[in-house]
């Protein structure tokens, strides 16, 4: 104990200029868009290549459980294709359709990082700008929404899952036009509150929750949870309804990222005319 506190009065001039260094740096990154910008690109870049160091000899140490799951992701996309579906019909006539155009597109990552168990928790994942990642993409797994990505390096993202504050997911029931805001209110990382459902609104539960395709992020239905709980709020017209979680955030290992194609023209459009 004498010893460390005769290192701090030796140091404790260039301790507390590094400490105001680091506190001058955070609120320039804070109050300045460009600024924030490079300094969350940076950081990203250097907590990456630590997370995916630590990440192999995890991985190492895991690597039956981690297969498991892959097996387990994989077998589920595959039993989506068309050819695991039976065919009842005698002849399959097969059409190329030119009027649509796809709109998404989907491509996996890892998790090196993440936490769970906090107020805002972050996701890091083994995708970059050089695969194609941006900001405000859309992450989910085979069980369900993950988060939006925040930022990107060249090799790694950041990820604010549902389990953080700013994160907002408009969402609705399934089979209904029924919709409100998704958010977690930082308590049991398995449960979040679906807000702005009228009374008039039928629904039980169980029922399931899904995205409803409102914004630029997530298509139309993937799945956010089930209902566990509802309540009326006091007062007011509008449910208080406790959505568990669909992904389990202490077991996310793999993910796959939504590229919108179609994302700037609807933005640009939306922009355009809201600024009329």
């Amino acid at each position: 104990m004498r010893s460390i506190l005769i290192f701090l009065y030796r140091y404790h001039i260039t301790l507390t200029f590094i400490g105001l260094e680091l506190l001058a740096l955070v609120l320039i990154a804070r109050n300045h868009s460009f600024h924030g910008s490079v300094f969350w690109n940076g950081a990203t870049q250097v907590t990456g290549r630590l997370y995916a160091s630590v990440d192999y000899w995890r991985e190492y140490f895991h690597l039956r459980k981690s297969n498991n799951l892959l097996v387990e992701d994989n077998a589920e996309l595959y039993s989506r294709l068309p050819e695991a579906e039976f065919d009842h019909h005698i002849k399959r006539v097969l059409r190329t359709d030119s009027t649509r155009e796809q709109q998404y597109q989907f491509f996996g990552g890892k998790v090196v990082n993440a936490t769970y168990n906090k107020r805002n928790n972050y996701i890091t994942i083994n995708r970059g700008l050089r695969h194609g990642v941006r900001p405000r993409m859309g992450v989910f797994n085979t069980k369900g929404v993950v988060g939006i990505v925040k930022s990107a390096s060249k090799h790694y993202s950041v990820v604010l899952p549902i389990l953080h504050r700013d994160v907002m997911i408009s969402a609705k029931f399934q089979g209904s036009d029924h919709f409100g805001i998704l958010q977690w209110n930082g308590q049991d990382h398995r449960f979040v509150k679906l807000r702005d459902i009228p009374v008039h609104a039928k629904f039980e539960r169980g029922d399931t929750i899904i995205t409803n395709g409102f914004s630029n992020i997530f298509p139309e239905g993937i799945p956010l949870g089930t209902i566990a709980n509802a309540e009326l709020v006091p007062g007011t017209n509008y449910y208080d309804i406790t959505v568990e979680l669909a992904t389990d955030f202490g077991q996310l290992r793999y993910v796959y990222l939504i590229e919108n194609k179609l994302k700037w023209e609807r933005d640009s459009l939306e922009n355009a005319t809201i600024n009329e």
